[in-house]
């Protein structure tokens, strides 16, 4: 080696376990150009069909299972997820289904100094890094390696070849020193007190002072507060009345959303955004906490984003309601003068609600300039119960042909799965709200990028499929971005205020006259799980009662009131689907013959004769006989909607 050489690796900077660990919490180090310089990019299991916008499988949603390539190693089947060329350093795995045992080769090493479960190495046993998540398994640990690695997953379990994955790693651009990851630096920092540094707030910087302000804002009004002088914004904090956390905020709580933040440092013009979208509980007060954002039921909303400036800043609210509102705006703020370059703090706001159909790329932001892509807050307003969010996150960085992030699914990139509505907060992304039922009403999405943060040095542009199930049917999607720019880089764009209103649940309506089934009164099961299945819009009420696994001769007996005396025809409503069995239907000791509910998913209207009944309480059974032999899987499935009396 000659000494050129030798002397820049003696210089370079050490990249390490333990020099990572403490970028999972430094705020500050966001605003400055990274040092050393890297790229962040993303493998995953996305469906490799996607290949050019505008192409008829650009977006393809069979998501599962792709991988580089097939090894075979000692007698089992390797599945590649990740072949990463050094210096570099994972910084998030996430699955959706963990299976398999995971091999981690390092610097072309033939033997994986990692090898785990993969269910084991993205759950509690490596907490706090690794754990779940409303379904879904995230790991946040850096793993660095000096020239490559090779991740791989076997077929130890078979369901390893359906496998939902993102493996997050930085590519370093400038010369470094790297420390491969070892076994004992991961134990090291799980058992001992570094594992505090993944939950501690990065602390506030000494010597801060307080700036504050009440606003009364009229409607169309607006006030600012503005700090002279250089300094950096450690958190801001807004106080608005905690009567917008009740019902009286109205339907989707969306007064909070009718205030606009807008903050100018060095007369550029920053952040654009509703005041909910910024503090991430959009559109209304929803409590929760996380690394970067922190919301109280009482009215309480703070920002921790660090914000430098140099010479202004200017911080101002925009009241976009009808009535007048006070509220009171505090920044908390240290005199560091921070020396250029560094990247100002940006936020912008859009919303799309322009239906489920055709598909589309929903932008985010298309930034020029230089800087860092730090969050995405996603707030949906779904008119339905179905799944609104199987489109993936794609992130063009520099002027790429293709994308360097190409995920598998809106949920996954918020780090959960399923397309669960459960509630749930960790340090790194959220989901603060989600209405119901089923999917629909009002859901909030959280995703802070902090040791995963995506540089770039010229553009960036970061885009969310807008892929919904149920084709033309009102929805909307509104998306801020939160990123760091040099100076002179893309402004935020204006709030667009004829979009702030979010499109509303609408609760299916009942059939006239049904008698719903899941609210007939059981007078006898025997056997089976009988329970209510909801979120069909299509159907009476929105649910039905369904009843799932019997065996033959098990039954179910429900009671079906009748007004009056009279001549009736009794008609159902009843699902057909795949996995649904052969039932034989009684109305007291008449027999109404049995019926294949076998079939396309769907209700069907049945009819099932005429009777003379007297008024009072009558009996209406079913019982489970057989399968059709095409039924699969053979769960003997039996859903009524509801029965209906036609004089």
């Amino acid at each position: 080696m000659t000494l050129l050489p030798l002397l820049i690796a003696a210089i370079a900077p050490q990249v390490s376990v333990e020099s990572l660990l403490p970028e999972m919490t430094d705020l500050h180090r966001l605003y400055l150009p990274p040092s050393p310089a890297y790229t962040c990019s993303q493998a995953s299991s996305y469906d490799r069909r996607s290949k050019t916008p505008g192409n008829a499988d650009w977006f393809a949603n069979g998501d599962a299972g792709h991988f580089l390539r097939d090894e075979h190693v000692d007698g089992r089947v390797e599945h590649v997820m990740a072949d990463l060329k050094g210096p570099g350093a994972v910084v998030r795995v996430w699955s959706a289904n963990p299976a398999g045992v995971v091999r981690f080769y390092f610097d072309g090493e033939s033997t994986p100094r990692l090898t785990e479960k993969l269910a084991d190495l993205l759950s509690e046993k490596h907490a706090p890094f690794g754990y779940g998540a409303a379904n879904g398994w995230d790991l946040y640990f850096p793993v660095p390696y000096a020239k490559s690695l090779k991740i791989t997953v076997d077929n130890s379990d078979e369901r390893s070849k359906s496998l939902y994955y993102h493996v997050n790693y930085r590519s370093y651009t400038s010369p470094v020193n790297v420390t491969t990851f070892t076994t004992d630096a991961m134990a090291k920092a799980q058992h001992g007190a570094a594992a505090a540094v993944f939950t501690k707030l990065d602390p506030v910087r000494g010597g801060t002072k307080e700036m504050g302000k009440q606003m009364r804002l009229a409607p169309g009004g607006s006030s600012t507060l503005t700090a002279i002088g250089h300094g950096v914004v450690e958190d801001l904090t807004l106080m608005v009345p905690p009567k917008w956390a009740t019902a009286e905020a109205g339907p989707a709580n969306a007064q909070l959303r009718d205030l606009e933040l807008q903050i100018d440092f060095d007369g550029e013009a920053c952040v654009r955004v509703p005041v909910s979208d910024f503090f991430g509980c959009a559109p209304g007060l929803s409590k929760y906490d996380t690394m970067v954002t922190h919301v109280e039921n009482a009215g309480r909303l703070t920002s921790r984003w660090k914000m430098p400036y140099a010479k202004r800043a200017v911080f101002r609210l925009v009241n976009h309601a009808k009535s007048a509102v006070t509220v009171d705006l505090t920044a908390r703020i240290s005199p560091e003068r921070v020396r250029e370059p560094f990247y100002r703090f940006h936020a912008q706001w859009f919303a799309d609600d322009a239906g489920t159909r055709p598909f589309r790329d929903l932008l985010f932001l298309d930034a020029k300039g230089q800087g860092r892509y730090v969050g995405t807050g996603l707030q949906v307003g779904n008119s339905n119960p179905d799944w609104w969010g199987e489109g993936d996150e794609k992130v063009w960085v520099d002027g790429e042909s293709f994308p360097s992030t190409f995920g598998t699914g809106t949920e996954d990139y918020f780090g959960y799965a399923w397309s669960t509505p459960k509630v749930f907060q960790k340090p790194y992304h959220a989901q603060p709200r989600a209405d119901g039922p089923g999917c629909g009403g009002q859901i909030s999405n959280l995703r802070w990028h902090i040791i995963d943060s995506i540089p770039f040095t010229k553009s960036l542009k970061f885009v969310i499929e807008a892929w919904h199930w149920r084709a033309d049917s009102a929805c909307s999607w509104a998306g801020t971005s939160f990123w760091y720019g040099s100076a002179g880089s893309s402004p935020a764009r204006p709030v667009d205020t004829a979009m702030l209103q979010p499109v509303e649940y609408v609760a299916p309506k009942p059939v006239p006259g049904a008698i719903e089934g899941e609210k007939m009164k059981v007078l006898e099961h025997v056997g089976g799980d009988l329970t209510i299945q909801g979120g069909f819009p299509s159907i009476s009420n929105g649910s039905q009662l369904w009843w799932q696994d019997p065996k033959p001769g098990d039954h179910i007996t429900l009671e079906l009131p009748v007004a009056k005396d009279g001549v009736y025809e009794l008609v159902g409503s009843f699902c057909h689907a795949n996995d649904y069995g052969v039932h034989h239907l009684y109305l007291d000791d008449t027999d109404l013959g049995e019926h294949d509910f076998y079939g396309a998913f769907g209700w069907r209207v049945v009819s099932l004769g005429s009777h003379r009944l007297s008024a009072g309480n009558h009996r209406f059974r079913a019982v489970f006989v057989r399968d059709n032999p095409k039924a699969e899987p053979k769960r003997h499935m039996l859903g009524i909607d509801y029965l209906k009396l036609k004089s």
